[in-house]
């Protein structure tokens, strides 16, 4: 998928809904399936996710890339 977006002129923005979500970008961005700068969501709020909270936000982004843009939704 994100073949097809690149292909498109754009990039993905990634939806992370929990920490393993993270996890799973990071791996993502290593073996080169995504480029940075990264673009992210941090979806609070929802059911077996993040709680909706300024913690959490901070927790978040501390595992996030350096070069990740983020703005948290709930």
């Amino acid at each position: 998928m994100a073949e097809v977006i690149y292909a498109a002129g754009t990039k993905p923005e990634i939806e992370l809904f929990d920490s393993g979500d993270i996890l799973l970008m990071h791996d993502l961005v290593r073996d080169g399936t995504i480029k940075g700068p990264h673009l992210v969501s941090l979806v609070l709020g929802v059911k077996y996710g993040f709680r909706p909270a300024p913690e959490t936000v901070l927790y978040a982004r501390e595992m996030l890339p350096s070069d990740t843009q983020f703005t948290p939704s709930a």
